[in-house]
C-alpha cells in the first residue's frame, strides 16, 4: 500500500543514449495486415475513439510538439512510441530541466507481447531514430524504460543505445492526468539492473 501511495510522487526510469550505427535498423513498412501511421490528431481520435484516457493524452502530446508512430493491425493500434524533440518541452513524467538538454526524448513506447517477438520494438525505435537524423546531422538522441519493461529495455540495446545512468523524478499526481514532474535527479554514472528479455526473440520478424 505504501509502496503504491509512493509511486504516485516518486518515478524512476533507466536512460539509455542512441551511440549508433544509425544504419543498424532498416526502417520497415510492415505487412498487408500491419502499417505504422505518424500520429495525427485524426489518427489519435479515429484509433481511441473508445480510450478516453489515451486519446486525451496523446492529443496533448501533438499540442506539445511531441512525434508520435502508431504500429495498426487490422484498424486497431497495437503498439506506440512517442518522442520530445528540442524546444517541444520534456515528457511530462520528466523533469523540465531534462527538455533543456537540445535532445530527443523517446518516451512511452508501449506494444502488445506478441508484436515485441516479431521486431516491432526495434522497429518503432527505429523510426524515431530516423525522424531524428532527418532533421539533425548529430541528433542527441535519448530514451527512458521503466526498469521492469524487460522487452523494451533489450529492444533498445539491440537498436544502438546504451544506457546513460538513473533518473529519479519527483512529482505531482493529479487525477485523471497522472504524473506531472516538478523535479528530479540523474545520476548518469549508476549501474542499470540486467535487462533479461530474450535476444532471439526480439530478433525475430
Amino acid at each position: 500500500m505504501l509502496s503504491q501511495l509512493a509511486a504516485k510522487f516518486r518515478a524512476t526510469t533507466l536512460v539509455y543514449q542512441f551511440s549508433g550505427p544509425r544504419e543498424r535498423w532498416r526502417v520497415e513498412g510492415r505487412t498487408s495486415r500491419e502499417a505504422w501511421i505518424r500520429a495525427s490528431q485524426s489518427s489519435i481520435v479515429l484509433l481511441f475513439a473508445a480510450d478516453g484516457q489515451r486519446r486525451r493524452r496523446f492529443l496533448g502530446f501533438l499540442r506539445s510538439g511531441f512525434l508520435g508512430y502508431f504500429l495498426v493491425r487490422e484498424g486497431q493500434c497495437i503498439g506506440y512510441g512517442w518522442c520530445a524533440p528540442p524546444g517541444s518541452g520534456s515528457p511530462p513524467h520528466l523533469p523540465r530541466g531534462a527538455g533543456g538538454l537540445g535532445a530527443y526524448w523517446i518516451f512511452d513506447c508501449c506494444a502488445r507481447e506478441e508484436t515485441c517477438g516479431r521486431g516491432s520494438c526495434p522497429q518503432l525505435l527505429a523510426h524515431l531514430v530516423t525522424f531524428a537524423y532527418a532533421r539533425e546531422s548529430n541528433p542527441l538522441l535519448l530514451c527512458e524504460m521503466q526498469p521492469e519493461n524487460l522487452a523494451w529495455r533489450q529492444a533498445a540495446l539491440l537498436a544502438g543505445f546504451t544506457p546513460l545512468g538513473v533518473l529519479t523524478a519527483y512529482q505531482l499526481w493529479i487525477p485523471g492526468v497522472g504524473g506531472v514532474a516538478i523535479s528530479g535527479v540523474w545520476r548518469r554514472d549508476a549501474v542499470h539492473s540486467p535487462a533479461m528479455a530474450p535476444v532471439e526473440s526480439l530478433l525475430r520478424r
